[in-house]
């Protein structure tokens, strides 16, 4: 029996995954500029969601390269950490060019990290 990922946002996993980028720390952002400490609840489902994304986009491109799909890429990707994970991945599916992607997605991640923070800012700087 052979594990599927469910399609509920289409064929676009990087855009998925751009858009779990950009909530996830959009909220990290507005606990930020609200002085309000997050809960471990909070801290706990943004990692899973995060970890659940990635595994998904992992899922989705080894499906796209043509290699066999493996049952416990969402473990592996929830207990390693995804960031690890992702870099593993990378790296060994496209070798040097699995490094430019990683870099890539480091830079994209950055950039999502600083829209998450501009937007709760900017709502916050327009209501006062």
């Amino acid at each position: 029996m052979q594990l599927r990922w469910p399609e509920v946002v289409g064929a676009r996993p990087t855009l998925f995954l751009a858009a779990v980028f950009l909530l996830v720390n959009a909220t990290r952002a507005a606990y930020l500029f609200s002085w309000a400490k997050s809960s471990g609840t909070y801290a706990f489902l943004s990692y899973l969601i995060e970890a659940l994304a990635v595994a998904r986009w992992i899922a989705q491109d080894r499906r796209r390269q043509g290699h066999q799909p493996v049952q416990d890429e969402g473990f592996f990707v929830y207990v390693t950490s995804w960031p690890l994970a992702l870099a593993y991945y990378l790296l060994m599916s496209r070798g040097l060019r699995g490094g430019l992607a990683l870099l890539s997605l480091a830079l994209f991640f950055a950039l999502t990290c600083v829209l998450g923070a501009v937007i709760p800012f900017a709502v916050w700087y327009l209501s006062r």
